[in-house]
């Protein structure tokens, strides 16, 4: 039996809700990543030929903390609708292929949940090093809880079908 999110275990309601809210905000963030990279680009282009100035520093650093906050944030969608990379090495026994799968799910479980442990051990030495932006000064430990959460989100996302067959 192969495991789709349509069929055996549906999803609950609340886990869908978190997963698609997960990716509206990574969208938000995205949006925002374009908006602030199309304005920089402008505001150096303006500078350069009008007023030989730099343009606005520190844009960059808003980027690359939004830009790895928005990525993890897809990943609780991505799982629950198995949008991860799996490969069926050997499609025709169903048996192995039902086993790969839990497999794979139990694997992408321990996973998420070990780099969601591991988010939160970052975001204890951020915050009790106080560690900022070079520019700008912005703290470091905000940006760790949205894919803390998200990988959180995963693994239990990951780990429901296991769950709801033993059920």
């Amino acid at each position: 039996m192969k495991i789709t999110p349509n069929t055996n275990p549906s999803f609950p309601l609340l886990l869908r809700r978190l997963a698609a809210s997960c990716a509206l905000f990574s969208g938000a963030a995205l949006l925002l990543i374009i908006s602030l990279s199309a304005f920089h680009i402008f505001t150096v282009i303006i500078d350069k030929t009008l007023f030989n100035l730099n343009g606005i520093s520190g844009i960059e650093e808003i980027v690359a903390l939004l830009s790895g906050t928005a990525f993890f944030m897809t990943l609780p969608y991505a799982q629950l609708h198995y949008a991860h990379i799996q490969v069926d090495f050997i499609p025709w026994h169903k048996k192995i292929i039902s086993t790969s799968q839990y497999t794979s799910l139990a694997l992408f479980s321990l996973l998420y949940f070990s780099l969601s442990i591991a988010l939160l051990f970052g975001l204890i030495d951020a915050y009790s090093d106080h560690a900022s932006s070079s520019v700008l000064s912005i703290s470091f430990w905000p940006f760790y809880v949205p894919p803390m959460f998200a990988l959180f989100l995963s693994g239990i996302i990951s780990s429901y079908p296991l769950v709801a067959q033993k059920l």
